[in-house]
């Protein structure tokens, strides 16, 4: 099985880097990306993404938006929120799940083995099962 994501960028970083969202392929073993029965929207999601330079560097201008690096605490403003829609596809490329995150807010991005490491918390969410 593979999973697909699309990234919607906040409008504040479509206007620097002229681009609304980016659509990546997820590493499905080492994420946490689709909700459990008991998921409330203070729970901390993982998702791995293959290593681009580009990708990157938005997200990265995503997550220094809002969070001061020198504190790693406290936010600048208030900090600016996506939305993030997983796909997941069975072995005749069906899809068989979709799940749209809503208002995402990205706690946590580090890069390690060749893949973007991204920690999110979103306000709410809706599942699909095709």
């Amino acid at each position: 099985m593979r999973a697909d994501a699309i990234i919607e960028y906040p409008q504040v970083l479509e206007a620097i880097h002229h681009v609304s969202e980016v659509k990546v392929t997820v590493d499905l073993a080492n994420s946490r990306c689709f909700p459990h029965p008991n998921s409330s929207p203070d729970d901390v999601l993982s998702l791995n993404i293959k290593y681009d330079e580009k990708i990157f560097i938005q997200l990265k201008d995503w997550y220094d938006l809002g969070w001061n690096n020198e504190r790693g605490v406290e936010y600048y403003t208030s900090q600016p929120k996506g939305y993030l829609i997983i796909s997941q596809y069975d072995n005749e490329d069906k899809i068989i799940r979709r799940t749209n995150w809503k208002k995402i807010l990205l706690k946590n991005l580090s890069l390690a083995e060749g893949l973007i490491h991204i920690e999110f918390t979103a306000v709410s969410f809706s599942e699909d099962y095709f």
